[in-house]
Protein backbone atom coordinates (compact mmCIF):
# COMPACT_ATOMS: atom_id res chain seq x y z
CA UNK A 1 0.00 0.00 0.00
CA UNK A 2 0.87 3.26 -0.88
CA UNK A 3 2.45 5.86 1.82
CA UNK A 4 0.00 8.85 2.69
CA UNK A 5 3.48 11.43 1.94
CA UNK A 6 3.71 10.16 -1.99
CA UNK A 7 2.31 12.00 -5.22
CA UNK A 8 -1.09 11.20 -6.60
CA UNK A 9 -0.03 11.48 -10.49
CA UNK A 10 -2.24 12.01 -13.33
CA UNK A 11 -1.30 10.59 -16.52
CA UNK A 12 -3.03 11.42 -20.42
CA UNK A 13 -6.56 11.68 -18.16
CA UNK A 14 -9.77 12.33 -20.24
CA UNK A 15 -13.31 12.91 -19.91
CA UNK A 16 -16.08 13.40 -21.29
CA UNK A 17 -20.27 13.44 -20.89
CA UNK A 18 -21.96 12.00 -24.32
CA UNK A 19 -20.64 14.13 -27.04
CA UNK A 20 -19.23 17.06 -25.17
CA UNK A 21 -15.64 16.75 -23.85
CA UNK A 22 -14.51 18.26 -21.07
CA UNK A 23 -10.61 17.37 -20.71
CA UNK A 24 -8.38 15.48 -22.99
CA UNK A 25 -4.34 14.41 -22.18
CA UNK A 26 -4.63 15.90 -18.59
CA UNK A 27 -1.27 15.15 -16.73
CA UNK A 28 -0.01 16.38 -13.46
CA UNK A 29 1.63 15.07 -10.90
CA UNK A 30 0.43 16.95 -7.26
CA UNK A 31 2.82 16.28 -4.64
CA UNK A 32 2.10 15.86 -0.85
CA UNK A 33 2.02 18.80 0.74
CA UNK A 34 1.53 20.50 -2.00
CA UNK A 35 -1.65 23.41 -3.19
CA UNK A 36 -2.85 23.40 -6.40
CA UNK A 37 -5.44 25.31 -8.07
CA UNK A 38 -8.07 25.17 -10.55
CA UNK A 39 -9.65 27.76 -12.50
CA UNK A 40 -11.62 28.05 -15.53
CA UNK A 41 -14.77 29.08 -16.87
CA UNK A 42 -18.24 27.71 -15.17
CA UNK A 43 -18.50 23.90 -17.20
CA UNK A 44 -15.31 23.58 -17.88
CA UNK A 45 -15.00 20.16 -15.95
CA UNK A 46 -13.09 21.51 -12.73
CA UNK A 47 -15.46 19.77 -10.16
CA UNK A 48 -15.67 16.91 -12.39
CA UNK A 49 -12.01 16.86 -12.44
CA UNK A 50 -11.64 16.94 -8.78
CA UNK A 51 -14.04 14.45 -8.87
CA UNK A 52 -11.98 11.90 -10.96
CA UNK A 53 -8.82 12.79 -8.98
CA UNK A 54 -10.52 11.96 -5.48
CA UNK A 55 -12.13 8.40 -6.71
CA UNK A 56 -15.42 9.52 -6.67
CA UNK A 57 -16.17 9.56 -10.61
CA UNK A 58 -14.49 7.21 -13.12
CA UNK A 59 -11.97 8.87 -16.02
CA UNK A 60 -12.53 7.84 -19.66
CA UNK A 61 -8.88 7.17 -20.69
CA UNK A 62 -6.17 7.64 -18.26
CA UNK A 63 -4.48 6.34 -15.17
CA UNK A 64 -3.97 7.50 -11.67
CA UNK A 65 -0.85 6.51 -9.49
CA UNK A 66 -0.64 6.98 -5.81
CA UNK A 67 3.69 6.70 -5.71
CA UNK A 68 4.47 4.27 -8.62
CA UNK A 69 1.43 2.25 -7.90
CA UNK A 70 -2.10 2.49 -9.98
CA UNK A 71 -4.86 2.90 -8.17
CA UNK A 72 -6.92 -0.51 -8.84
CA UNK A 73 -10.32 -0.72 -7.39
CA UNK A 74 -8.98 -2.96 -4.22
CA UNK A 75 -6.68 0.01 -3.71
CA UNK A 76 -9.25 2.50 -3.86
CA UNK A 77 -11.36 0.85 -1.10
CA UNK A 78 -8.08 1.08 0.90
CA UNK A 79 -7.77 4.61 0.13
CA UNK A 80 -11.15 5.23 1.39
CA UNK A 81 -10.68 3.87 4.55
CA UNK A 82 -7.39 4.55 5.65
CA UNK A 83 -6.08 7.93 3.74
CA UNK A 84 -8.77 9.97 1.33
CA UNK A 85 -11.24 12.16 3.63
CA UNK A 86 -14.17 14.45 2.27
CA UNK A 87 -15.64 17.56 3.13
CA UNK A 88 -18.24 18.41 0.80
CA UNK A 89 -19.04 22.18 -0.16
CA UNK A 90 -22.58 22.05 -0.36
CA UNK A 91 -23.83 19.02 0.80
CA UNK A 92 -23.23 15.97 3.05
CA UNK A 93 -22.82 18.09 5.81
CA UNK A 94 -25.68 18.83 9.28
CA UNK A 95 -25.98 22.68 8.85
CA UNK A 96 -27.00 23.13 12.46
CA UNK A 97 -24.29 20.87 13.95
CA UNK A 98 -20.59 22.17 14.54
CA UNK A 99 -17.73 21.71 11.84
CA UNK A 100 -15.89 19.38 14.50
CA UNK A 101 -18.91 17.22 14.66
CA UNK A 102 -19.46 16.81 10.88
CA UNK A 103 -15.74 16.08 10.95
CA UNK A 104 -16.40 13.52 13.82
CA UNK A 105 -18.28 10.86 11.97
CA UNK A 106 -15.61 9.77 9.81
CA UNK A 107 -12.93 8.61 11.98
CA UNK A 108 -15.66 7.40 15.00
CA UNK A 109 -16.91 4.83 12.24
CA UNK A 110 -13.15 3.85 11.41
CA UNK A 111 -12.57 3.44 15.17
CA UNK A 112 -9.89 5.59 15.67
CA UNK A 113 -9.96 6.94 19.18
CA UNK A 114 -11.43 9.92 20.15
CA UNK A 115 -7.87 11.86 20.99
CA UNK A 116 -6.56 11.07 17.74
CA UNK A 117 -9.57 11.56 15.77
CA UNK A 118 -9.38 15.07 17.38
CA UNK A 119 -5.84 15.41 16.79
CA UNK A 120 -6.07 14.67 12.90
CA UNK A 121 -9.24 16.91 12.76
CA UNK A 122 -7.29 20.06 14.45
CA UNK A 123 -4.48 19.53 12.03
CA UNK A 124 -6.72 19.06 9.11
CA UNK A 125 -8.69 22.88 10.35
CA UNK A 126 -5.37 24.44 10.36
CA UNK A 127 -4.07 22.95 7.08
CA UNK A 128 -7.57 24.54 5.41
CA UNK A 129 -7.43 27.84 7.72
CA UNK A 130 -10.48 27.12 9.58
CA UNK A 131 -9.34 26.18 12.95
CA UNK A 132 -10.61 28.93 15.09
CA UNK A 133 -14.58 28.40 13.14
CA UNK A 134 -14.09 24.45 14.35
CA UNK A 135 -17.21 25.38 17.13
CA UNK A 136 -19.31 26.94 14.65
CA UNK A 137 -22.74 25.69 13.09
CA UNK A 138 -21.58 24.38 9.48
CA UNK A 139 -24.65 26.89 8.08
CA UNK A 140 -22.04 30.21 9.49
CA UNK A 141 -19.60 29.29 7.28
CA UNK A 142 -19.43 31.04 3.69
CA UNK A 143 -19.11 27.92 0.95
CA UNK A 144 -14.74 28.22 0.36
CA UNK A 145 -14.77 27.72 4.02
Amino acid sequence: MADKTMALTAENLSKSFGSRGLWEGFSHRFDAGSLTTLSGPSGCGKTTLLNCLSLLERVDQGRLLLGEEVISPSMRRRLYRTTFGFLFQNRGLVEQDTVERNLRLSPQLSGIPRKEAARRIDEALEQVGVLTQKNDPVFQLSGGE
